[in-house]
């Protein structure tokens, strides 16, 4: 007589883990469309954050060659005060070193020539 019983609470168990199983699956789905959405949102803020430094970076790129001519020239001034602080040490050491350059070695070949 206990068999019906037990048939009846078997039954009730496995319609509440089937509960719980829907449970879990519905669970499980929201978070992978969650997952998507936050994917899709942060792909779209990283492609419009590279279009928006690609436009600064090409308006920037005239700027920074011009720039870059003129620490050129300055450099080769730079140059020309090292090579004159190689044969005046109270210049190389008063003025050059407060730059943190050194002295450079004099070449015999002259500038320009």
């Amino acid at each position: 007589m206990e068999q019906p019983q037990d048939e009846s609470n078997i039954q009730q168990e496995l319609h509440l883990i089937r509960n719980d199983q829907g449970e879990l699956a519905n669970v499980m789905w929201r978070a992978l469309a969650g997952l998507l959405v936050l994917t899709a949102s942060c792909g779209v803020y990283l492609l419009r954050q590279d279009m928006l430094l690609s436009k600064q970076a090409a308006v920037q790129r005239p700027m920074v060659g011009e720039a870059i001519k003129r620490n050129e020239e300055l450099l080769a001034v730079a140059a020309e005060f090292q090579k004159y602080g190689a044969g005046h040490a109270d210049y190389a050491t008063n003025v050059l070193n407060r730059f943190g350059l050194k002295p450079l070695a004099p070449t015999n070949s002259t500038p320009g020539r």
